[in-house]
């Protein structure tokens, strides 16, 4: 007997044979409870489907839905339609990370550095050393190397201990008393 007559047989004989079938996600979590995507009755919502995805799938999403050895109680969700969140290694040196909450972090682990992206700001990360640009500017948190000309339009304000000193109006004190601020001549 082929394995078409064994299957045609059970199924004549009334035997329950689960077909690989479309899905919708109701409730997410480590098990989710799954329904038909193409029936509404509540009654039909399949609960505890085990899925491996690096992730968690969205509520609404529509999925492949696979039953390992016949078997209701083994069911599977694969291919989601759509993810809450993604949390996975991109081979030994990187960790992604992706949801609606925190936006995008990429970790690099062997470096100690990453770089995060989400809707208020872009944060770049080296060891102790920081950038942060967001909507007020960039702030640079460590030391910082500038190898050729700054140029700068505005005021340039620096801290010295406790006190914000501004540049253009900064003086030197000296063993003749205290300097007065650079005057720039305008020679055009």
């Amino acid at each position: 007997m082929s394995l078409i007559d064994s299957i045609v047989k059970a199924w004549e004989a009334g035997y329950t044979i689960f077909y690989p079938s479309i899905g919708k996600v109701q409730k997410t979590g480590k098990k989710l409870t799954v329904g038909n995507a193409y029936r509404k009755s509540v009654k039909e919502n399949q609960r505890n489907i085990q899925h491996h995805f690096p992730g968690e799938p969205d509520k609404d999403a529509k999925c492949l839905l696979i039953y390992p050895e016949n078997s209701a109680e083994r069911a599977f969700a694969t291919a989601f339609s759509k993810y809450k969140s993604i949390e996975t290694p991109i081979g030994k040196l990187t960790e992604l990370k992706i949801n609606d909450d925190d936006g995008i972090e990429i970790t690099f682990n062997d470096a100690e550095s990453s770089i995060k992206l989400n809707k208020d700001e872009l944060i770049l990360t080296f060891d102790s050393q920081e950038i942060i640009l967001d909507s007020e500017g960039i702030t640079i948190n460590g030391d910082t190397k500038i190898d050729g000309t700054l140029k700068v339009t505005g005021e340039i304000t620096a801290q010295s201990d406790t006190k914000m000193v501004k540049v253009s109006t900064h003086g030197h004190t000296t063993a003749l008393g205290p300097t007065i601020a650079p005057v720039i001549a305008d020679l055009g």
